[in-house]
């Protein structure tokens, strides 16, 4: 037996270690220039890379339309408004997407386009193609507006508001008052209510006392619609200043619909009850 193959052992063993972490530790001064220029760079980004939600550029572009058609349904508006809007918007090059929201007063549209098209462009496509609509509307729509929008404009801070009981005024201040006080925070550029129910007025009519008078149910509606409308009667021009004349036919209280004349010297309040309440608002 060979006593000197004993001696052999890991080649390894005594030798230096090697790979890229030793090759740094054994340069300290490149290592020292790496952490130096990643500090610069970090300050560089951290000062002038803003911070957003939704990077641009990897969002889909889009731009709003919002039509005003004051004392209408979300029916009519519908029917009427968006429907005229969306034709066309459709004919324009460039559109991805098209979808409607219409309530009453208003109907909003949203056009979303390719994210390589000029937006400015798209823009004086969209006015353009609004104006050829326009023939098209109701004469009550008074204001049609555009204005653009993107994924990284979404909302960044959702808020909700617990009321305890039901009061007349809870909807009222929430609109008014504290609507108001958070647009007028520094920064703020658009807030949206939502949940907030809209005040009505509820005719419950009584059912042996309608059958008692006789009373065309069909006609009535029709003469309390035509009897309750605001309705522009277009502008005059006095020494210079323009004057918008509308004629305002509607309600003013509930008493004076319970005083609302039917037929045979009777009024609405003697076969129905007339209440104030809340309702959800009619959107399509």
């Amino acid at each position: 037996m060979n006593a000197g193959d004993s001696s052999s052992g890991p080649e390894s063993q005594g030798e230096p270690s090697s790979g890229f972490f030793a090759g740094l530790i054994e340069r300290p001064v490149t290592l020292f220039v790496l952490c130096v220029a990643l500090l610069v760079v970090g300050g560089i980004a951290y000062s002038r890379i803003p911070l957003l939600l939704m990077p641009k550029g990897m969002v889909q572009p889009g731009l709003a339309v919002q039509a005003f058609n004051p004392n209408a349904s979300a029916q009519e508006n519908e029917e009427k408004v968006a429907r005229p809007l969306e034709e066309q918007l459709r004919t324009m090059a460039g559109v991805e997407e098209i979808s409607s929201t219409s309530s009453e007063n208003m109907v909003s549209l949203w056009v979303k386009f390719d994210a390589n098209i000029d937006m400015d462009l798209a823009k004086a496509g969209v006015r353009d193609r609004v104006e050829r609509a326009r023939p098209q509307l109701p004469d009550t729509v008074t204001e049609i507006g555009i204005y653009s929008f993107s994924m990284d404009s979404i909302p960044i801070m959702w808020m909700a508001m617990l009321h305890p009981g039901d009061s007349d005024r809870t909807d009222f201040l929430v609109e008014n008052v504290i609507t108001r006080h958070l647009e007028a925070v520094e920064g703020v550029g658009k807030l949206d209510v939502e949940g907030a129910l809209a005040d009505s007025v509820r005719i419950l009519l009584d059912e042996d006392r309608v059958r008692a008078a006789n009373l065309d149910i069909g006609a009535l509606i029709r003469r309390l619609s035509a009897d309750n409308f605001a309705l522009p009667m277009g502008e005059v021009s006095d020494g210079g200043t323009r004057i918008l004349l509308l004629s305002d036919m509607r309600f003013e209280s509930v008493e004076e619909i319970k005083h609302f004349p039917i037929q045979g010297g009777l009024e609405l309040g003697d076969i129905a009850e007339v209440i104030q309440a809340k309702s959800v608002r009619n959107r399509l």
